[in-house]
């Protein structure tokens, strides 16, 4: 993320340094124009005017950078509660089949499906720290809420499996 926010600042930096309106005070030759080892004040002038617009560009594309990190969070955010949703219907049809079995069958059916509530509550967990990272931060907790929704998601279906 920071490499982005990088990218982005050096290409603002380059466009408005580069792509200047002000008039050239080189002259032909390409050297810098300097009367008695001092820039004229034409020259400073614009020099100026462009480290504010670079400034001002800087702080846009910072905010923009903000702004989409923010809503990407959201939009990760959103999709995951509407595959918890679905995954707990599925943990509560679980348990209801299960109440059907006897005896070692049934507590070896209670003990598996008590270890995929407790997967279920790390991953609420993880999640519910997900609101409160950083713009980079929230890249590494998301891989670990992925893996662990993996890891769960799969476990459920195999023991959805059993019941087939």
């Amino acid at each position: 993320m920071k490499s982005c926010q990088y990218l982005l600042v050096a290409t603002v930096l380059g466009l408005t340094l580069g792509c200047s309106d002000a008039p050239s005070t080189t002259p032909d030759d390409g050297t810098p124009s300097i009367a008695n080892g001092v820039e004229s004040d034409a020259a400073s002038q614009d020099h100026a005017a462009t480290l504010e617009d670079v400034k001002k560009e800087v702080g846009e594309a910072t905010e923009a950078t903000r702004e989409f990190t923010a809503q990407e969070m959201q939009d990760y955010a959103d999709s995951l509660n509407k595959k918890l949703e679905e995954l707990d219907s599925q943990l509560d049809q679980l348990q209801q089949e299960g109440q059907e079995l006897a005896g070692d069958a049934k507590q070896k059916w209670e003990d598996r499906l008590s270890a995929l509530k407790e997967k279920r509550k790390k991953l609420q967990e993880d999640f519910d720290q997900l609101g409160d990272a950083s713009g980079d931060a929230w890249h590494e907790i998301k891989e670990g809420i992925d893996a662990a929704w993996d890891d769960l998601k799969n476990a459920t279906d195999e023991a959805a499996k059993e019941f087939e």
